[in-house]
């Protein structure tokens, strides 16, 4: 795997969990040293680049095979 796609996958995660872990700490009412808005905040703010690069790279490699396709295809006519 590409050190992007990796990258997304970690930010994704660790948003997921942290936008998880907010909305339940808001839901039980638990005390912590963080406010609960923060962390969900936080978490939909690293989902959101998280899966903003995921998007990006693939796209990208979509891109990349086509054009390699193209060229691979102008070069056979």
């Amino acid at each position: 795997m590409k050190k992007r796609r990796v990258l997304s996958v970690i930010l994704s995660l660790a948003g997921f969990l942290l936008l998880v872990g907010g909305i339940v700490n808001w839901v039980f009412s638990s005390v912590v040293t963080f406010e609960d808005t923060s962390l969900i905040i936080g978490g939909a703010i690293l989902l959101f680049v998280g899966i903003f690069v995921f998007v990006a790279e693939l796209i990208e490699t979509f891109l990349s095979r086509g054009q390699t396709a193209l060229v691979d295809g102008l070069q056979a006519g």
